[in-house]
């Protein structure tokens, strides 16, 4: 889930489906849209910093919502889906 505005630091076991040089991921949004995320260091451990605040952004996602990473074998990119946060209306129950 997103808690912070702080860069989301990659787990050690990422590091299996890094290739190349480890600079960078290819990461696949959907509707054809591909990109390489740059991987930085912070705080001694990889992370997204830039890449993962545009989308952030991008998709207004907020405190609740859930984003979810997967890497595609066949397509040898990492996918991303991300799910909103319901807030439920409760003063349209009957």
């Amino acid at each position: 889930m997103v808690h912070h505005n702080l860069p989301l630091v990659l787990p050690t076991t990422t590091s299996n489906f890094l290739f190349g040089s480890k600079k960078y991921i290819p990461v696949h949004r959907g509707y054809d849209k591909r990109n390489q995320w740059q991987i930085t260091i912070h705080d001694g451990l990889p992370s997204l910093a830039e890449p993962w605040f545009q989308y952030l952004s991008q998709y207004n996602l907020m405190p609740g919502d859930e984003v979810l990473f997967f890497f595609r074998f066949d397509e040898h990119a990492w996918k991303i889906l991300f799910r909103k946060e319901v807030i439920w209306d409760d003063t349209l129950s009957s």
